[in-house]
């Protein structure tokens, strides 16, 4: 994330103090998205797997995530706070 996160809204009508309230959470909200992603990055994150089939018919198979799976689940949990369309969080629009 820039170094100078602050950002400037250039509009022409007036903002509600609850629309200013949904700005402020949003930005707090994917502060938290960007440290736990650039977390997971710099700790490994690999999700790779794969399955195979054997002669006899069984199928095996595995993944590798390279961190914590339920570090890993709170991850999905921030990005689902997002997608909730009606929430305080998403602005009313699907984000990710």
């Amino acid at each position: 994330m820039p170094e100078n996160d602050n950002f400037v809204l250039n509009s022409n009508c007036k903002i509600s103090n609850a629309d200013r309230f949904t700005f402020v959470r949003f930005n707090l909200r994917f502060k938290e998205f960007w440290v736990n992603w650039d977390d997971l990055r710099t700790n490994g994150i690999n999700m790779s797997g794969n399955i195979e089939l054997k002669d006899d018919g069984r199928i095996h198979g595995g993944c590798e995530l390279g961190v914590d799976r339920f570090r890993l689940k709170g991850f999905f949990m921030i990005i689902a706070t997002f997608r909730v369309k009606n929430s305080l969080l998403s602005l009313g629009v699907f984000v990710i």
